[in-house]
């Protein structure tokens, strides 16, 4: 069961002020608050830790609850790396010697947490216990997500002899307490080892898409210091920001959202968690911009490319490496690309999925975004990568573990693209489709027979053949992808058009030269001939 279906103990909107998964405290509750809140106003994260990576043993059943604020400030110790704070961490925690640093300690729990989400074992852990996790985890992420003023108001302004101001030296919003019995460490905690609580830092004007810029412009950097920013801290950080998202949206559609209007509905996924995620990215040109910043120092160049935009280092110092860090893995090429296409697209994953769910006829009134200008931008940015590493670490990336329907217009729109760039009028979408547009078997293999005929995927210049090299490989990307994708339909063994497709196949592959692999063999293994 999803843990967006158990609603037993939460509060609701009941004209208290409660967002709906607010789930009140026991005395007991309260107790184990209390304890680990003294633990992070000490700065005693060492035994913070220890205590909570105790409950992460396979065999325990014991399931700690922290309060919202540990979250953030767990959150908060992820981004203190130490290959640029090795000497604060060494300062807080001079034992260690041997252990992994506070840093990675900490993402560890913060996954466990989401993970015991995800699966939602009530019978192992009891439903009280995560129904409260999922209202403190929700609390944190709701306190960091952009365009979220649930928890916050302005402080007051202190006036001086030249007039009044906010006062520079804090931030300038104090956090709203969601509960009366217990109070959070966050208005008297500023920072973490020297960094800036991450609710405080990401609130701040353009700071939380800064961040996400950030993390993905050095995804795949070859300058150490600048890929170990996004590798060791924003890459995992914002992975684990998006799996939140994704289960706070899912209770919002489920619980929080009336249905029974399509125009209301539409109104409310306006201002939705997914949506207020999203409109970092608000533009005139949503579509482009937000591509070009999901693809942001890929390898590609496009003629009406928009500006590019400004970006600097989240926190103070992440781009100077600490005198007394030693790096001890080096990262391929290949595992950069890998784990940077990877997050792309699951961040592409969350726009699409919040455009399946407007319901038919109706668009969105915030973001302004279209499902078919969104893939048609992917397309041609796309079309226009020069690292074919690049172009098939996007489309091929656990393909196996997990289909992906957002994949199925984007492989279409991506084929229809290098078909005008051939050369070729291509026909419509509905007409000419692998995947998206494609609603049976037998349409499927009578399409990809007509791409295979039309010499897309054999050399396009006798003289220089090798200058087609990229593009036909780029194709044949896509067509495996599809392969793939139709080899899961047990109507995909019998067809009347697949023995055509398979014979016009093997007739392409005596075009190709040798520096392109074969398809026959490989489409053959894929669909089980």
């Amino acid at each position: 069961m999803g843990c967006e279906y158990s609603t037993e103990f939460v509060k609701g909107n009941n004209g208290q002020g409660f967002e709906h998964y607010h789930v009140e405290l026991t005395e007991l509750m309260l107790n184990g608050f209390e304890v680990l809140n003294s633990m992070c106003l000490l700065n005693n994260f060492d035994h913070l830790m220890f205590f909570l990576e105790c409950q992460m043993e396979p065999s325990s059943c014991e399931l700690v609850v922290p309060p919202f604020d540990v979250f953030i400030v767990l959150m908060t110790l992820v981004t203190v790396s130490d290959h640029y704070k090795d000497e604060s961490l060494r300062t807080n925690d001079p034992y260690n010697v041997s252990r992994i640093s506070l840093s990675q300690r900490s993402l560890k729990v913060l996954q466990f947490y989401v993970k015991r989400l995800n699966e939602f074992d009530v019978d192992k852990y009891g439903r009280y216990q995560l129904e409260l996790l999922r209202c403190q985890l929700f609390i944190a992420y709701d306190s960091i997500s952009p365009g979220s003023d649930k928890f916050y108001r302005k402080k007051k302004l202190r006036r001086t002899a030249s007039g009044r101001f906010f006062d520079n030296e804090t931030p300038t919003v104090e956090f709203k307490e969601p509960y009366k019995s217990y109070i959070s460490c966050l208005d008297q905690k500023q920072d973490v080892l020297g960094n800036t609580l991450i609710n405080h830092k990401l609130s701040q004007p353009g700071e939380f898409k800064n961040m996400i810029l950030w993390t993905l412009s050095n995804s795949m950097q070859s300058q150490q210091v600048l890929y170990l920013a996004s590798h060791n801290v924003w890459m995992p950080l914002l992975d684990l920001l998006l799996d939140i998202l994704a289960l706070r949206y899912n209770y919002f559609v489920k619980n929080e959202a009336e249905r029974d209007n399509d125009s209301k509905y539409v109104q409310q996924l306006s201002s939705c968690p997914l949506a207020l995620f999203l409109r970092v990215f608000e533009s005139i040109q949503f579509s482009g911009v937000f591509c070009e910043c999901v693809f942001i120092n890929c390898d590609y160049e496009l003629d009406d490319a928009l500006t590019a935009p400004k970006i600097h280092p989240v926190y103070h110092g992440e781009t100077t490496l600490s005198n007394t860090f030693h790096p001890r893995v080096k990262y391929t090429e290949s595992y950069k690309i890998r784990k940077s296409l990877a997050l792309r697209r699951k961040l592409l994953g969350a726009c699409f999925e919040l455009l399946t769910e407007v319901p038919t006829g109706h668009r969105l009134v915030f973001p302004r975004m279209i499902p078919e200008d969104i893939s048609s931008r992917i397309a041609v940015i796309l079309v226009n990568f020069k690292n074919l590493e690049q172009f098939k670490a996007f489309f091929l990336n656990n393909i196996d573990k997990r289909p992906s329907y957002v994949l199925a217009y984007i492989v279409d729109d991506t084929l229809l693209e290098m078909f005008k760039k051939f050369g070729k009028t291509p026909l419509e979408k509905y007409e000419m489709g692998m995947l998206a547009y494609t609603r049976d078997v037998n349409t499927f293999f009578k399409n990809c027979k007509y791409y295979i005929e039309s010499g897309l995927f054999a050399p396009w210049d006798r003289k220089k053949p090798e200058k087609s090299y990229l593009d036909i490989q780029k194709a044949d990307t896509c067509l495996i992808v599809s392969m793939k994708c139709y080899a899961r339909n047990g109507d995909a063994v019998n067809t009347s058009n697949k023995k055509e497709f398979l014979k016009a196949l093997l007739e392409n592959d005596k075009k190709r030269k040798s520096g392109l692999p074969l398809l026959y063999p490989l489409v053959t293994k894929l669909i089980d001939v």
